[in-house]
């Protein structure tokens, strides 16, 4: 009786698991296991949608070999990596072009697996095939335009990348080569052969979005690379994403080319824009840009920040004793020697005139070790800038036009803690300091303080 039973739940759940396989959108084919030679195993059932996708009956492919789908144009080198799984009797997923009955080409995703008995032994292979033509014909319609826009892209100089990125393989054009400056035969093809190409300082950022385009679908950046030369090159880099039909990225297909020229204009037009033409220092704009950023770098940090204001004793004395030239090469110089006084995180501009400004950043977060912190630094300006000054009377700098001077400096400085005052007022204590400085007859440092 209980034999009888299970016989008949048997019958249903197979009665059950025909109907959601006859009911499926997906094409599924169960053929024996053997032979894997020619002529391969024998179809034993296809479901409705096979009938419907193909145009063959369940008839005339019983006992067939699946291989009746292929055709002239079916990749021979995907069935050889079909059949190595099938010899080796493991799972496989390929991407196949196959043929209707009319002759109709239509591309599937093919996902073959074995099924074995109770006693372990394969009996036969199951392919679930589901279609995936239009996807295909959308990225060879991709693919056609960008060989039609390849000549002109190579007029461009601009290189052609695609990105397996299940594989890991790297494909370039010849322009690509290019415009890294390496050769085909030294390049592995592989993300981490490319990453080694980039800048140090810009691997990071364009991993991120790398990683970024592949969940949103587009890679829209710029980074440097490294010529082996160690020739440094800015790169613009844009790619779409391919996704299959569960939505896994499986390719990127994209372009570089060079935008080293635009980059150095783009420099010239900041130097011009932010720093002053005379010292090449930061002009106001740029540092009370880099005021504000320090400003609220004091608050997430709770450490103190500090302004230094410089004023050049007697400068008007050289400048009309000696003329304009020498007056410009005293700036100049000032300009030099405050920033050998500084640290790398410190910003010092021209604020105008015979004026300087400087921002020292991060000090410590005590206020009276900021303060010796802030004090050293400013005594270190005030002795540098009052030694003597070798410097040209005219264009060159021939022995017979040099001529010596002197020009101290009155210095005001003020600590700042966070977001508490606003820029300007920090700018006018610091001043209004360094004119206490000078009417006690320059070349000293005078502390302000603002209630915090």
């Amino acid at each position: 009786m209980d034999d009888h039973l299970h016989i008949q739940q048997n019958q249903v759940a197979l009665k059950l698991a025909l109907q959601v396989i006859n009911s499926s959108s997906d094409i599924i084919v169960i053929s024996e296991a053997m032979p894997i030679d020619a002529p391969g195993p024998r179809i034993v059932y296809v479901n409705e949608a096979f009938v419907r996708e193909t145009g063959y009956t369940v008839e005339e492919v019983i006992g067939k070999s699946p291989r009746i789908l292929q055709g002239p144009k079916t990749d021979q080198a995907t069935i050889g990596r079909i059949r190595a799984a099938l010899e080796k009797w493991q799972p496989i997923r390929e991407e196949v072009l196959n043929y209707k009955k009319n002759g109709e080409e239509f591309w599937q995703s093919l996902n073959i697996f074995p099924v074995a008995d109770e006693s372990g032994l394969f009996t036969h292979w199951v392919a679930v095939q589901h279609n995936i033509t239009e996807r295909k014909l959308a990225e060879m319609k991709l693919l056609n335009a960008n060989q039609s826009f390849k000549l002109a892209m190579q007029v461009g100089g601009i290189g052609v990348w695609e990105w397996d990125i299940a594989k890991d393989y790297l494909t370039w054009d010849q322009d690509m080569y290019s415009l890294y400056g390496i050769s085909e035969q030294n390049f592995p093809n592989a993300y981490d052969a490319w990453q080694k190409a980039l800048h140090p300082e810009d691997r990071l950022k364009a991993d991120e979005d790398i990683r970024h385009a592949i969940i949103h679908g587009v890679f829209d950046t710029e980074f440097r690379i490294v010529w082996p030369d160690q020739t440094i090159r800015y790169i613009r880099a844009h790619a779409m994403v391919i996704k299959d039909d569960l939505g896994v990225a499986t390719r990127m297909i994209g372009t570089n080319w060079d935008i080293s020229e635009a980059k150095a204009r783009q420099a010239e037009i900041e130097e011009i824009a932010f720093f002053d033409h005379l010292t090449a220092l930061p002009n106001q704009r740029l540092f009370m840009d880099r005021l504000g950023q320090a400003m609220l770098m004091s608050q997430r940090n709770q450490n103190y920040g500090s302004l230094v204001f410089i004023d050049l004793d007697k400068f008007k004395y050289v400048n009309d004793q000696h003329g304009h030239l020498v007056g410009d090469n005293l700036l100049i110089e000032v300009s030099q020697r405050i920033k050998k006084c500084l640290r790398e995180m410190d910003t010092a501009s021209r604020y105008g005139g015979d004026e300087f400004i400087v921002l020292l950043s991060n000090l410590s977060a005590n206020e009276d070790d900021a303060k010796k912190e802030l004090q050293k630094i400013a005594e270190n300006i005030r002795d540098s800038l009052g030694s003597v000054y070798t410097l040209s009377i005219s264009n060159d700098m021939a022995e017979k036009n040099l001529i010596l001077c002197g020009c101290s400096a009155s210095i005001g400085s003020i600590l700042f803690f966070g977001q508490q005052h606003t820029p300007k007022e920090l700018i006018h204590q610091a001043d209004t300091a360094m004119y206490g400085a000078k009417s006690k007859g320059g070349n000293r440092v005078q502390f302000s303080k603002l209630p915090l």
